[in-house]
């Protein structure tokens, strides 16, 4: 039985031992899947890309790295951030975007205002259009970690007059720097090994360019319409024969002419007053045998030109040999011996670091080289254009102070290696603003930035400048009656131009400052020198509505056009228009004669409610004004300041009639504005009648029987 018992017991055991490890076996599969999942989603989000806004910068990101592709600020100054962090992941930025047009290029928006830029040294690439047209930028120095300058990238800086392009970049893409007129020489480094169409075409202020010994391809017109261009140098051994060796992959798109057609030029055509430097004898001599490619026709191209073909004149000369020696930073240290050899001659130079700092290595045209590290180096010069340069390292300190301690604080300074990349803040007080940085007390070019970004190279002292600033700030007496200018805060003695623009229906009156008039207040647009806080207002009212009303004194010999209502202060134009037969006569204001009785048509300035009538005459009226009956109306003036008496007054009849049916002529002088009535002279008499002296008169035709003429004699208001 115990026996028994303890068989179940062991079969009992070893099934529960093959279950845990089936479970263990189920649980590795299921955790290694589940690692695997995980790798996998570690992998997709490596990956992933995606777009996001950083302050003024618009990006994309993939993994880890993080591409800039617009700038939306407004400063002159940009200082484009080396990493960007977000939700708690930090990106390095490694280009600009490759923008395919100017219109959706990096800096786009600010193509007119760019003045400076500070490009980090995280930046691999700089792409396609991304300063295209920044007309004010003036420099730009390119980081030794970009590689690539993309199409069109610089094109039409015409503010340009200097560039830096670092031993890291590798090619110059098409248009990079065309129409940079304001450069005026280009070294490109050794690094470089393709140079794009049309790189530097239509820099007319070149007159300078060394293409350097690495470069195998110079794309078509690379340096075409560079009308100051007077020098070239090839640094490239063009020796030996056109096939079979190293050269003969060297592409060069020149000025080729075959038989008498120019098909192509990488110069500017004709070359004329050019001087082509090569670096010996030799290769000015098998230069014709360098392969050549074009991509027209071709039918133009045959396996070797002779020189004669490419350039104008015999304008080939042997550049002089050029032994250079520098230094990475003259703070950190020197170089002795002999900095001038011959060719072939054999040279030591020695490298002695400054106290406190350390030699680290040479570089050879920019690049390092084996054995490079002994301070002590011996050459021989063999090559005709070579530069060695000490790298040393040493420590340097950075001070900060500002100018005025109640106007704002600044970061503090400290001691860094050389080359090292630190950031400086200033923030200003309450009630002042920042202006620029002083580099030991010296303007410097980007010092209008905050932060700003320096490379440490020696011991410097770096003053944030404050001065006091106001607020402006800018109402209206009533938003409905129009707008004004946005205030803002100014640096002091800031000149600053305030508008009101009045609404429709509604006119400007005046400025106030600080609730206050003030002189020469009266104009919409007025000038401000800012000294201190204020707020100026600007008042406006309703304009008042003006009823204009026409009385058409003989409606059916002609009409009247013009009148409504209008707002006070509008110019309006009435014109009477007379029928067939009849003509314009005179004008009345409120029932009276004023200055321009006798315009159409009238030009008025509406100033109030008024009724304008218009009076028609037949249209063989003149000056004498003949009745049917053969009674003429005239006037007189008793002055000498006119000839013209009809300015003074007008004269007309109610009523004529034959001699023998009708015994009076009933006759109204009206005087206009500035003259008076005097009296009537009848029957060709030259004194003014005593029986007759009211300005509205019944005439007997019996005072008349001679001369029948009725005269109205008007004077000067004293």
């Amino acid at each position: 039985m115990a026996q028994i018992f303890k068989s179940k017991v062991f079969w009992i055991v070893l099934a529960v031992i093959i279950s845990l490890t089936a479970i263990g076996a189920t649980l590795g599969v299921l955790l290694s899947q589940n690692k695997v999942n995980t790798n996998l989603n570690q992998s997709t989000n490596a990956d992933y890309t995606y777009t996001d806004t950083y302050g003024d910068w618009t990006y994309t990101v993939s993994g880890t790295e993080a591409t800039i592709t617009k700038f939306t600020g407004s400063t002159p100054d940009v200082v484009i951030p080396s990493t960007i962090t977000k939700d708690g992941t930090t990106y390095t930025v490694t280009a600009l975007y490759n923008a395919s047009s100017e219109s959706n290029s990096v800096f786009y928006g600010v193509r007119s205002t760019l003045q400076s830029i500070t490009i980090p040294n995280t930046i691999t690439s700089i792409g396609g259009y991304a300063f295209y047209n920044c007309t004010g930028l003036t420099s730009v120095e390119i980081p030794n970690s970009v590689t690539s300058i993309g199409e069109e990238a610089f094109r039409s800086c015409y503010g340009l007059t200097s560039v830096t392009i670092p031993n890291s970049v590798t090619s110059i893409g098409d248009w990079a720097f065309r129409n940079c007129t304001g450069l005026t020489s280009v070294t490109i480094p050794n690094s470089v090994t393709s140079i794009g169409e049309c790189a530097f075409s239509d820099c007319t202020g070149l007159t300078s360019v060394t293409i350097p010994k690495n470069v195998t391809k110079i794309g078509g017109y690379a340096f075409n319409g560079c009308t100051g261009l007077t020098s070239v140098y090839f640094l490239r051994d063009y020796s030996g024969t056109a096939y079979g060796n190293a050269d003969s992959n060297m592409v060069m798109y020149f000025y080729i002419r075959c038989g008498s057609a120019y098909v192509y030029s990488a110069f500017r055509e004709g070359n004329i007053n050019v001087t082509y430097y090569f670096i010996n004898q030799a290769s000015r001599d098998n230069f014709y045998n360098i392969k050549v490619s074009k991509y027209y026709s071709s039918s133009h191209i045959t396996n070797t030109y002779r020189r004669d073909y490419w350039f104008t004149g015999n304008n080939f000369e042997v550049m002089t040999p050029q032994f250079n020696v520098e230094v990475n930073n003259s703070n950190l240290g020197s170089v002795s011996g002999n900095t001038n050899p011959a060719i072939g001659e054999s040279t030591t130079l020695t490298a002695t670091p400054n106290t406190g700092c350390t030699f680290k290595y040479w570089l050879k045209d920019g690049y390092q080289f084996e054995n490079n590290t002994s301070n002590v180096l011996t050459t021989t010069f063999t090559e005709y254009l070579v530069t060695y340069t000490a790298v040393f390292e040493g420590y340097f300190t950075i001070t900060t102070n500002v100018s005025n301690n109640e106007y704002g604080t600044v970061t503090s300074g400290g001691t860094y290696l050389n080359d090292t990349e630190i950031t400086l803040t200033s923030t200003p007080n309450s009630g002042y603003i920042f202006v620029k940085w002083l580099k030991n007390n010296d303007e410097f070019i980007g010092n209008t930035a905050n932060p700003l970004i320096i490379k440490v190279t020696g011991n410097d002292t770096y003053t944030a400048v404050f001065i006091p600033s106001y607020t402006i700030t800018t109402s209206v007496n009533n938003a409905t009656y129009g707008s004004v200018t946005a205030g803002d805060t100014y640096i002091q003695n800031t000149s600053i131009v305030l508008v009101a623009t009045p609404n429709n229906g509604y006119r400007f009156i005046k400025w106030q400052k600080d609730g206050q008039d003030f002189e020469n207040n009266t104009n919409t647009s007025i000038d401000v020198i800012v000294t201190e806080d204020a707020t100026y207002t600007a008042v406006f009212e309703a304009i008042p509505q003006r009823t204009i009303a026409v009385d058409n004194l003989a409606p059916t010999v002609g009409y009247v056009t013009g009148d409504g209502t209008y707002y006070e202060g509008t110019q309006i134009t009435l014109t009477a228009t007379p029928n067939s037969g009849a003509r314009f006569f005179y004008w009345l204001k409120n029932g009276q004669t004023f200055a321009g009785s006798l315009s159409n048509p009238l030009t008025i300035t509406v100033t109030e409610d008024a009724t304008y009538a218009v009076c028609f005459a037949p249209e063989d009226y003149n000056p004498q004004i003949r009745s049917p009956n053969s009674v003429i109306l005239e006037t007189e003036y008793q002055g000498v300041e006119t000839t013209n008496p009809e300015v003074c007054g007008i004269v007309k009849t109610y009523g004529y009639g034959s001699l023998e049916g009708v015994q009076t002529v009933r006759v109204e002088a009206i005087a206009t504005t500035g003259y008076r009535f005097v009296g009537w002279k009848i029957n060709g008499e030259s004194t003014v009648s005593s029986k007759y002296t009211s300005n509205n008169a019944d005439i007997l035709l019996s005072d008349i029987p001679n001369s029948k003429i009725i005269i109205a004699v008007f004077d000067k208001v004293a």
